[in-house]
């Protein structure tokens, strides 16, 4: 067609894993001597003691002995439909507008041989749970006894949990296919003057992707349905454990669920915008400037669906009287009293619900520019400098929120933002490259030179504390939840940062809820009920600044041969980077450790490698 040109194509994809889980074996070896009908005369003196402790790892005697019947075998399909059609027009000489669709049909993975599961909120029934104990009062601190099943229960059987190929309304998945996937893209290309000089470049986009396999896999051995039954025998032996088992498949422990969340699963995207003004100075000078962003939906992260709600530890019966008599204490929840929270928690006759689940978003902005400058004999210096700034309330797949009723509360810097990135990179041939004959060519033509420079701000890391030391608001984050608390913080920890090994940024800008600049991890007597209010991502790592350098002699042997003798140096001012890991692990960001604002390692040093290359 005049003026257009079109294009139309799909894409089919099929993905399959095929794994086993894995089968490990756990036993307990204790220093009992099992004195009995029959054992020597001196055996209770043995009884107790670390040589019967030692003798019992010798002899292979263990006191429990745990193994899985069999190793879950996965098998899991996929299949990706993907089918696009788009029109390059141009609408003059110095205008192309390019503007297309796409859609994407991502189904949702299929348990092949019917073994996955997950929990579904719209199957569960509240008439059909099973009774939790109260104990006395609401809670029984000295049994431990308040948040299990008042009678062994077959958990494979809870309402609410489903299997692929059994009961799951769809199938052999455990989600359904989203079929709106529809992805509109569109760009534009405008040279202002008609001179071949200015470049205008602008577009706006959707794309869509799928979520990784691995989040229906993962820990699923774990869950009740059709996992395989421990073997579980009590003073046995290793070389051929037996014995009766423990019982049946019944337990009095409310189950920990892991899956897809069958509620909240939808292909992730993007919306991608830019644009960008590339400038010709010179003849050899090209100077380019652009806005870029990025939006993502519907990413993929851990949800805890089963957290009790705020507060609501205060409706089991007899809980802030037992702490008010007991100990004068006002009533704030006991973050090891954390199973008594089965008795309030959404869906009851389960723990913690982890549901991988398409919820949280993302949001990055940035400035890009570029500098090329081309120089005689093929030498050059490129220059780049990006400024972004990255917002997430979740930085990747495994993460949970501190509060399930409040996923925005999460929303802070990303681990992936650096505000800062500036690198410059450069090859310079040695003017004296002429016909390489005689001693001084040899010597003195074929030289190169090129090195890369790096100067970067540091990443960003979130402040922690153990979940086991406040959860004043009971929500459960002591337990078997993925969700995470965080501290107080009460000044910005990069301003006035020692920035030393020993104390990378301000450590006394975080506090527990409730404790002071003074006793920042104090045991508070009367804390605030609610989780600790530091945004994510409000630590600035180290920064990153390396030259990377090379030098090159190439000599020309004849027309076919050429041998080069090649001389690189890494970080060749030998600086100091403190490592950044990912996910954020090189520095303790825990209040309630005692490493807090501590750095634990470092990059690479200097180091130096020579090479010597033939080419022909």
């Amino acid at each position: 067609m005049r003026n257009h040109s079109l294009k139309f194509g799909g894409v089919f994809h099929y993905f399959t894993l095929d794994e086993n889980s894995t089968n490990n074996p756990s036993y307990y070896i204790d220093s009992s001597a099992h004195c009995g009908n029959g054992s020597p005369a001196d055996c209770s003196t043995a009884d107790g003691t670390f040589e019967q402790n030692w003798a019992n790892f010798l002899l292979g005697n263990v006191n429990t002995f745990t193994e899985a019947q069999y190793p879950i075998h996965y098998l899991i399909s996929q299949k990706e439909f993907e089918f696009f059609g788009q029109d390059e027009w141009r609408i003059r000489h110095n205008l192309t507008l390019d503007y297309g669709l796409r859609y994407s049909l991502f189904q949702s993975p299929h348990s092949t041989n019917n073994l996955l599961s997950t929990f579904d909120p719209n199957l569960y029934s509240a008439a059909l749970a099973p009774a939790v104990q109260g104990g006395i009062g609401g809670i029984d601190v000295t049994s431990g006894s308040a948040g299990y099943y008042v009678n062994p229960v077959d958990a494979s059987q809870l309402t609410g949990l489903i299997q692929a190929g059994h009961n799951s309304p769809w199938g052999q998945a455990l989600a359904p296919t989203q079929k709106n996937a529809i992805a509109p893209r569109i760009g534009f290309a405008w040279d202002p003057r008609g001179d071949g000089k200015t470049s205008i470049r602008g577009g706006f986009g959707i794309f869509y992707g799928t979520n990784s396999l691995d989040n229906h896999e993962y820990s699923q051995a774990t869950n009740p349905t059709f996992s395989p039954q421990n073997a579980f025998y009590l003073n046995t032996n290793l070389t051929n454990p037996t014995g009766p088992p423990a019982g049946p498949n019944t337990t009095l422990t409310p189950p920990v669920i892991y899956g897809p969340n069958s509620r909240a699963w939808k292909p992730p995207y993007t919306e991608q915008f830019n644009l960008d003004v590339q400038h010709q100075i010179t003849r050899s000078t090209m100077l380019d400037i652009g806005y870029f962003g990025n939006l993502g939906r519907h990413l993929m992260g851990v949800v805890d669906i089963n957290m009790p709600r705020p507060l609501q530890f205060q409706n089991i019966s007899g809980y802030c009287a037992y702490y008010l008599n007991t100990y004068g204490e006002p009533c704030f929840f006991h973050a090891f009293d954390y199973q008594a929270l089965n008795q309030v928690r959404p869906y009851q006759g389960y723990d913690a619900i982890n549901l991988f689940s398409s919820v949280y978003t993302s949001s990055y902005n940035g400035l890009q520019a570029q500098l090329q400058k081309q120089f005689t004999n093929n030498s050059q210096i490129v220059l780049n400098y990006t400024w972004s700034h990255d917002l997430t309330d979740a930085s990747e797949n495994f993460r949970g929120a501190q509060n399930t009723y409040n996923l925005k509360g999460d929303w802070g810097n990303s681990v992936f933002d650096r505000r800062h990135l500036f690198s410059g990179s450069y090859v310079y041939f040695l003017p004296l490259q002429g016909p390489q004959q005689g001693f001084a060519g040899h010597m003195l033509g074929g030289w190169e030179l090129s090195g890369v420079v790096y100067l970067t701000s540091g990443k960003h890391y979130d402040p922690s504390v153990s979940s086991c030391r406040e959860d004043f608001a009971g929500l459960g984050l002591c337990g078997n939840t993925w969700s995470g608390d965080r501290p107080d913080q009460i000044a910005d920890p990069n301003i006035g940062a020692p920035n030393t090994i020993n104390e990378w940024f301000n450590t006394a800008a975080f506090i527990i809820p409730g404790c002071t600049v003074t006793d920042p991890k104090c045991h508070p007597t009367d804390p605030p009920l609610r989780p600790g209010n530091a945004h994510r991502g409000t630590i600035l790592g180290p920064s990153d600044k390396r030259w990377d350098a090379s030098i090159f002699k190439n000599i020309k042997i004849s027309e076919r041969f050429t041998t080069q003798f090649r001389a690189e140096f890494f970080n060749v001012l030998n600086r100091t980077n403190f490592a950044q890991g990912f996910p954020v692990s090189s520095i303790s960001t825990s209040r309630t450790s005692g490493l807090f604002g501590q750095v634990f390692n470092a990059r690479d040093p200097r180091n130096i490698q020579f090479a010597l290359k033939l080419i022909f």
